[in-house]
């Protein structure tokens, strides 16, 4: 009759490398490695491994940090990427998050008018969702996202975009364009950064803030 036998608890440096290789490679090229015999945790060894990592409104953090090993295998080429940005609906109420012991729904943005009545932080209305790809190979990664109402302040996204694009130099990634929707928060934006489209002057693009 056969032992049963434990598992050995995988380190926090192999795990770490798991997910370094993971992110690189895929889950599909991850599941190949695993199955020529490379000695690494599982697909769901891995997700239990991230379960705690913390993704609340603004940019992630970790994200970042786990392409960056990504990044240094990629090429000139596969470096080049496109940040989009863009809203969805919601259904505005509060929301337990068990994980945290919070309650989330409020807006995280500011906004560029207050509310008549109530709190300056009302329920939002809307998320607002960021997202690299590549320009020459597909891949793409959700880097961050907030709580807004149906207007906020133009600054405030203003500085995200160029805290994103920073962030995207630092590990290596060149951000060749910006794309989004022509909303009036959007627009406002542009205008801020000299962006404009008129029967007397065009300009579609701005010096890199990280890379002159």
């Amino acid at each position: 009759m056969e032992k049963n036998i434990k598992s050995v608890p995988w380190s926090e440096n192999t795990i770490e490398k798991g997910l370094q290789l993971r992110f690189a490679c895929g889950t599909s090229g991850y599941e190949l490695l695993l199955r020529m015999g490379l000695p690494f945790p599982s697909v769901r060894s891995l997700q239990n491994r991230v379960e705690h990592i913390t993704l609340k409104p603004g940019l992630f953090d970790s994200v970042f940090d786990l392409m960056a090993s990504k990044v240094k295998e990629m090429n000139a080429q596969e470096k080049l990427c496109v940040l989009s940005f863009d809203e969805m609906s919601l259904q505005p109420k509060y929301e337990y998050d068990v994980q945290h012991g919070s309650f989330d729904g409020e807006c995280t943005l500011a906004r560029s008018q207050r509310k008549v009545q109530g709190s300056d932080n009302p329920l939002a209305t809307k998320a607002l969702v960021f997202n690299l790809g590549g320009l020459t190979t597909r891949w793409k990664k959700v880097v961050g996202f907030h709580f807004t109402a149906n207007s906020f302040s133009w600054s405030c996204l203003k500085d995200l975009i160029v805290e994103i694009v920073s962030q995207c130099s630092r590990i290596g990634l060149h951000v060749a364009a910006v794309v989004c929707d022509m909303g009036p928060c959007n627009q406002a934006m542009w205008r801020s950064f000299g962006i404009s489209c008129s029967r007397g002057k065009i300009c579609n693009k701005i010096p890199h803030p990280s890379d002159s």
